[in-house]
């Protein structure tokens, strides 16, 4: 079984330990499920999401930094009291 590796975040370091993340990191579907706890068909009905980027006929992947961010536009969004009509703009 994979070892857990520490959270990125959008600004680039890994979470705990002060390293930099490399600059253009991908994502495949496996990994964004589990970071956003989302199904395969929300992540791709969300107009808000970030768009995958096609590595093959069959085959996405999504810029790591880019969905850390959308990650933390959510978080920012869930706590501030006067965005809640706007993060349910974003998503319909």
């Amino acid at each position: 079984m994979p070892s857990k590796q520490p959270l990125e975040t959008a600004t680039g370091i890994l979470a705990g330990s002060g390293e930099p993340v490399p600059e253009q990191q991908l994502y495949g579907l496996p990994r964004v499920m589990s970071i956003t706890s989302r199904c395969r068909a929300a992540i791709y009905a969300d107009k808000s999401f970030p768009r995958p980027i096609k590595l093959s006929p069959r085959r996405s992947a999504w810029i790591a930094a880019e969905v850390h961010a959308w990650i933390n536009e959510r978080v920012r969004l869930s706590r501030d009291p006067g965005s809640a009509s706007a993060a349910t703009e974003q998503t319909a």
